[in-house]
């Protein structure tokens, strides 16, 4: 009787112990992202701002590069170049360039496919915006 009710004891200690270190290692990997995911060049298939108070948009078009190393490039239709960092969480893509900070938040991102929004800051107004983005490779 007391080898089975020390086996049940161990079992499960043995049980919470695995249960848990599973849980928190599930939790790390999602808080760090998947900057694999986010990797490529990504063609811009929608990026509309909205400016509440006169109910103009403004649209911009061009294309991301993604790299490995943390670094990204966008090029927009003007040949404007925009160069930095970027930063992937679960939710959350961060760029910090020459042009400033942004942080957009990841609605869907899948392999070909990316939704963010984004609040900007244009002539001294912060307007809001949809992105999406189409995986080239």
């Amino acid at each position: 009787m007391k080898n089975q009710l020390l086996f049940s004891l161990l079992y499960i200690l043995t049980t919470i112990t695995l249960s848990c270190s599973s849980s928190s290692e599930d939790v790390e990997d999602t808080e760090e992202g998947n900057t694999e995911s986010i990797v490529g060049q990504w063609v811009v298939e929608h990026y509309i701002f909205e400016f509440p108070e006169n109910n103009e948009n403004f649209e911009v078009c061009g294309d991301y590069e993604f790299t490995s190393n943390g670094t990204y490039t966008f090029g927009d239709c003007q040949d404007n170049i925009e160069q930095g960092f970027y930063d992937l969480t679960v939710n959350i893509l961060n760029l910090e360039s020459n042009a400033g900070t942004e942080e957009m938040k990841i609605i869907e991102l899948t392999e070909n496919t990316a939704e963010l929004e984004a609040v900007r800051s244009h002539s001294g107004h912060e307007v809001e915006g949809t992105i999406i983005l189409e995986k080239v490779n």
